[in-house]
C-alpha cells in the first residue's frame, strides 16, 4: 500500500506528534502484523521461562539459601533475556522504519525486515560495543544532572525524562549515520550531535512527550486482560499460599509475565518511529535538499568497512 508520507521534511515541535500519529495510523495493521510474526517465537519463549520460574515458587514453603539463590538466578536470567529481546526488536522495528522510509510503501514483510536485520547485525554488535564505551563516559555528567533535576519539585522529573530522551534521540541518531554509511563507527556520535545541537531540546521534548502517550495507551490497553486475568485467578484458584501449587495458577501468572514482555518489546519497537521521524527532520535540516549526496562526500564509509 503506498503510504504518501512525507518523511523528509523540518519539522517544529507541534508537527513530531501529529506526524506520529498520521503515520501510526497509516502502518499499525502492517507493523504490528509484521514485527509480531517475527515475536511468536520469542514470546513463546518467555512464557515457558515464567512458567518455569513459578515451578520454583511456593509461598508456603520454606527455602533454603540455595533454593533462594537458585529463584534469583532464574529471575535475573529471564530479565535478561528480556532485556536481549527488547534490543533485538527495537533493532528489527528500525530495519521495519529503513524499508518503509525507502519505499514509502507497505509492500514488504517480515522476511524482508529479518533478512535486513540478519545482514547488518555486525553493524549492530559494534555499535553496541560502542555505546556502551560512550554511555561510560557521559555517565557521571548525566548523573550529575539528573541528581539536580530530582531536587526541583513537579518539574524535575519532566527535566530528567526529557534529558533521557535527548540521550535517546542522540544514539539512534548516531546508529543510524552509521547504520547508513554516512560516518565511521568514531565519527557518527560527534557527527550525529553537530547534527542535533541546534533543536536537541525541541527533539527530547518531542520524543518524550510521544513516548509518555504511547506507554499510556499501551498500559491502558493492557489493562483488560490483566484485569481479566487477575478475576480468573481470584474466583478460580484465590490469592492464597497455594496460588502456585497448581497447574492453573502457573499459567496465569505466566501469560500475566507473558503480557508484561510484550508490552515493554511494543513499546521499543513503536519509539523507533519518533525517533526515525526526528532523524529524517534533523537530517533535512542540517543537510538541506541533497541530503544524500552531500551526508555522502561528507564522510561516507568505505565499501569494505
Amino acid at each position: 500500500m503506498e503510504l504518501n508520507f512525507e518523511f523528509k521534511k523540518e519539522r517544529k515541535l507541534g508537527e513530531f506528534v501529529q506526524d506520529f500519529v498520521d503515520l501510526l495510523k497509516l502502518v499499525i495493521r502492517h507493523f504490528c502484523a509484521t514485527l509480531f510474526k517475527l515475536a511468536v517465537v520469542p514470546l513463546a519463549m518467555m512464557l515457558l521461562l515464567f512458567y518455569y520460574l513459578t515451578t520454583k515458587i511456593n509461598f508456603g514453603a520454606d527455602f533454603s539459601e540455595a533454593d533462594l539463590f537458585a529463584i534469583w538466578s532464574l529471575f535475573f536470567a529471564i530479565v535478561g533475556v528480556l532485556i536481549i529481546l527488547a534490543i533485538i526488536f527495537f533493532g528489527i522495528a528500525i530495519e521495519y522504519f529503513i524499508l518503509l522510509r525507502n519505499h514509502n510503501s507497505t509492500d514488504f514483510g517480515s522476511t524482508e525486515v529479518w533478512s535486513n536485520f540478519k545482514s547488518h547485525i555486525g553493524i549492530y554488535l559494534r555499535f553496541f560495543g560502542a555505546a556502551v564505551i560512550v554511555s561510560l563516559i557521559i555517565a557521571l555528567p548525566v548523573f550529575i544532572v539528573m541528581v539536580i533535576a530530582s531536587f526541583i519539585p513537579i518539574i524535575g522529573s519532566f527535566l530528567a525524562g526529557i534529558l533521557m530522551s535527548c540521550v535517546s534521540v542522540w544514539f539512534f541518531c548516531a546508529f543510524m549515520l552509521y547504520r547508513e554509511g554516512y560516518y565511521t563507527l568514531t565519527a557518527c556520535f560527534t557527527s550525529a550531535f553537530d547534527m542535533l545541537r541546534k533543536k536537541i531540546f525541541d527533539y527530547g521534548v518531542s520524543s518524550y512527550i510521544v513516548s509518555a502517550i504511547f506507554q499510556i495507551l499501551l498500559m491502558m490497553m493492557s489493562l483488560v486482560p490483566v484485569l481479566v486475568l487477575g478475576l480468573i485467578a481470584y474466583n478460580t484458584i484465590g490469592f492464597d499460599d497455594h496460588f502456585f501449587d497448581t497447574f492453573s495458577g502457573k499459567l496465569i501468572a505466566s501469560l500475566g509475565g507473558t503480557i508484561f514482555a510484550m508490552i515493554m518489546i511494543t513499546s521499543y519497537m513503536f519509539s523507533v518511529l519518533i525517533s526515525g521521524l526526528i532523524y529524517e527532520s534533523a537530517k533535512e535540516i542540517r543537510f538541506g535538499e541533497n541530503i544524500y549526496e552531500t551526508i555522502a562526500n561528507l564522510g561516507r564509509r568505505a565499501d569494505e568497512q
